[in-house]
């Protein structure tokens, strides 16, 4: 048997919809090319010789973790099967090891160190059947949490693991078991895997089952009662994760929008006593309740927002500092200073324009979701290769990498992506790196993704994108950038690029802005140097 090419197979290429679609042994069905550049893409060792009598290839297939297939049929139909825990860890393992030895891909590896998919919590009529995809949808357990098996209370750990998307993957032979798997690898034969298989906070699986089903204050619901509307309560949603941390738990919630919070994110010893309103809910000049007051005074506690920074003012405490009110020049839009508005200009100057970097004719555009559309093809191409680096990172059935890149708006500020921009590398019009940027006014700009395509890492890409990136922000006079980094390459961030983690109280001193941060990631940021 001998390996098998690109001269024989094409290459490897990311085609998982051919592995759905085929159905039928036909050697001819163009879904056999696909199915095979898939294969080498997740790294199955593909092997072929010629048959003795009609001279024919044979084809035999290895995945990463050593099961080997010579009918194709076979091999999709175990793909395909949800069951099936070998094929999905074998594509799961290879996808992470990829990003993990790739130190272009240096944002929240929403997928190197993680799989992050929120859900509001559910409410089963009865108990479901253990799984960790349930416990994770309703945030009870997240990918990376570390566990062990314990026979008994009291007794030692039998063995260890992280908990991932599709089981638990052991410590000591890095392979993924389902629960009862995990508890026969163990080496016990208790058969209740959920009420033996531990967290690092002392719960077993079981406990956290359990309180989902019956807590109904993991809904993070509170009943408000409105002005005007005497004795009468109406009941509204809040957040069910902290806007900061993106972690559950004992929250504080805005009592204007459904933002909620931890204390110690907000730096906060004591839960505020009376009405709270979140930093983007007050006054940037007085930090005050930013929303228009039916009192004798309404012309000055009108609120005026600012297009870029996304800042609210009270028209009385701009009047107070002789900040005009009318509407800027640029498109009709109002701004709170020069500095905003000059970012705004440079950014729409920029939108589109090709710019040369680097050697072998690489460029550097900006481009940004408008109502016009014209960017639509760019913009898909960009989430093909966020697709290629990252697992989904999903919440209520949302796609939070597709709304980032096609700038969605949403009423909660977590997930307000209107403002993002996306970055795009390319050599003659053939996408290598994407990004995304959201710029705060001069402040503070935030970079959460960045990718790029397999075939091009290791090719300083990341480094082309962000020099061109990071003389952009300077010439915009923009003071700061910030990101978050998964585990695997925060020293890369801060040894390389020279980023640095941020501390609690750096962190604490930009809750006035959103930042769009994952869970287990750490924040950075880097101080850029004025031109």
């Amino acid at each position: 048997w001998s390996k098998a090419g690109p001269e024989i197979i094409g290459g490897a290429k990311c085609c998982p919809n051919a592995i759905i679609s085929y159905r039928f042994k036909n050697p001819h069905d163009p879904l056999v090319v696909d199915i095979r550049k898939h294969l080498s893409y997740l790294g199955w060792k593909i092997e072929y010789t010629k048959s003795k009598g009609m001279g024919a290839l044979l084809f035999r297939y290895t995945s990463p973790a050593g099961k080997r297939y010579n009918s194709l049929v076979q091999l999709c139909q175990d793909m395909r099967k949800s069951t099936t825990m070998d094929m999905h860890t074998d594509m799961e393992i290879m996808r992470k090891s990829t990003m993990d030895m790739d130190m272009e891909i240096m944002t929240k590896s929403t997928t190197t160190d993680m799989e992050m998919e929120v859900h509001p919590p559910s409410k089963p009529d009865r108990l479901p059947h253990i799984k960790l995809k349930w416990l994770m949808d309703n945030n009870a357990v997240f990918p990376e949490d570390k566990v062990h098996y314990r026979d008994r209370k009291g007794g030692p750990p039998l063995a260890a693991g992280r908990i991932t998307r599709h089981g638990i993957k052991c410590n000591c032979c890095h392979k993924v078991f389902t629960l009862t798997s995990f508890e026969a690898h163990a080496g016990s034969k208790n058969h209740r895997p959920a009420a033996n298989i531990i967290l690092e906070n002392g719960k077993s699986l079981l406990d956290c089952q359990i309180q989902l089903a019956g807590d109904s204050k993991a809904r993070s619901k509170k009943t408000k009662k409105h002005h005007g509307m005497k004795n009468e309560l109406v009941e509204e949603d809040n957040d069910f994760i902290c806007t900061v941390c993106h972690c559950d738990g004992e929250l504080i919630l805005c009592d204007q929008c459904p933002s909620s919070f931890h204390k110690s994110c907000l730096g906060l010893k004591d839960v505020p006593d009376g009405k709270w309103f979140c930093h983007s809910c007050c006054c940037a000049i007085c930090l005050q309740r930013a929303v228009k007051e039916s009192t004798e005074d309404s012309t000055n506690n009108s609120v005026h927002t600012c297009y870029q920074c996304e800042r609210k003012y009270h028209a009385g405490c701009l009047r107070s500092r002789d900040v005009p009110m009318s509407e800027s020049s640029v498109e009709g839009k109002w701004f709170c200073g020069s500095n905003c508005e000059k970012i705004y200009s440079g950014l729409h100057e920029l939108l589109g324009r090709p710019i040369q970097v680097g050697v072998n004719d690489l460029t550097w555009t900006l481009v940004k979701c408008t109502d016009q559309r014209q960017y639509y093809s760019k913009l898909n191409a960009a989430l093909e290769v966020m697709h290629e680096c990252f697992m989904p990172c999903k919440e209520a059935g949302r796609d939070l990498v597709e709304d980032v890149i096609f700038s969605r708006p949403s009423e909660l500020n977590r997930l307000n992506f209107k403002g993002f921009y996306t970055i795009l590398l390319e050599r003659r019009k053939k996408l290598i790196s994407a990004a995304t940027v959201r710029i705060y006014g001069k402040e503070v700009a935030e970079m959460p993704l960045i990718g790029t395509r397999v075939k091009y890492r290791g090719g300083g890409m990341c480094r082309t994108l962000m020099n061109e990136l990071e003389k952009k922000l300077k010439e915009l006079e923009v003071e700061r950038l910030v990101l978050p980094a998964a585990h695997s390459v925060l020293k890369a961030w801060t040894t390389r690029f020279g980023f640095s983690q941020m501390t609690d109280s750096e962190r604490v001193q930009f809750l006035k802005y959103t930042f769009l941060n994952f869970h287990g990631t750490i924040m950075c940021q880097k101080v850029l140097e004025k031109s």
